[in-house]
């Protein structure tokens, strides 16, 4: 079996609006590289001072820092508890080479985990999309990938609320 690590550079790019799953992606020419993979987005958001995105980032507007104890009661709202997390969509980039060896062979692009949805193409041609909190998955992209060459794959995770086709939020799929 061939396994191509994907941790290390990629190119970065922000954006506060959720993904759509078009073949469309955005313009890499304001990306940053970073060693952004593998990574929390809260760790990492010091070291995106110098993006050209850095001013557009959102962060959770319900983040404020919490006294303990909370003395608030039960019967009424808990105040937000999650870190000063940043929202929105981070897009990654980056062009990989595929051995002729994998040419006629199954190819399976696997990630350990994204918070919360992350949507992949490759070549610019949109592969799939997964939702699940931090959930492995995988994709078949063996149509996908042009063997003996350079590929590029993007991936964009996005941290938004999932609704259903009435608006519902969807249980279990927070992106």
């Amino acid at each position: 079996m061939n396994i191509i690590n994907l941790s290390g550079k990629w190119s970065l790019f922000y954006s506060s609006e959720r993904p759509e799953i078009t073949d469309s992606i955005p313009d890499f020419t304001k990306a940053y590289e970073t060693d952004a993979v593998p990574g929390y987005w809260e760790d990492m958001y010091d070291s995106l001072t110098d993006a050209p995105f850095y001013k557009d980032i959102v962060i959770n507007p319900e983040y404020k820092y919490l006294e303990y104890p909370i003395s608030t009661p039960l019967s009424k709202s808990i105040p937000d508890m999650s870190l000063e997390t940043v929202m929105g969509t981070f897009w990654y980039n980056k062009e990989v080479e595929i051995s002729d060896s994998l040419e006629f062979k199954t190819v399976v692009f696997k990630c350990v985990g994204v918070q919360n949805r992350a949507i992949l193409w490759i070549n610019g041609r949109l592969v799939g999309e997964h939702c699940g909190y931090s959930a492995p998955f995988e994709f078949d992209v063996t149509d996908y990938v042009i063997p003996a060459a350079k590929n590029t794959l993007t991936l964009a995770v996005s941290n938004h609320q999932a609704y259903d086709e009435e608006g519902n939020k969807i249980s279990g799929c927070t992106s």
